[in-house]
């Protein structure tokens, strides 16, 4: 599946399960760096966070509450 992807392509998260068990032993550690390299998340005192630029990504509005996280996924 993966030599399927051209160059900046994008691989769903509704298609990781048909990849090979080795393939996510490969991919699922490298997804936070990645994420965290393109500024889209960060790790706070609560965990992993998205980041303002991930609202923006995704089209979302930055939510102003007392949750860190906020609502970002309905």
């Amino acid at each position: 599946m993966l030599s399927n992807l051209e160059e900046g392509g994008v691989l769903f998260i509704d298609e990781i399960h048909r990849l090979s068990p080795q393939m996510k032993e490969i991919l699922y550690p490298a997804m936070e760096p990645f994420l965290m390299q393109q500024g889209l998340i960060s790790r706070t005192l609560w965990g992993r966070v998205a980041t303002p630029l991930a609202y923006s990504h995704l089209g979302k509005i930055l939510p102003h509450n007392e949750s860190p996280q906020g609502t970002l996924l309905p």
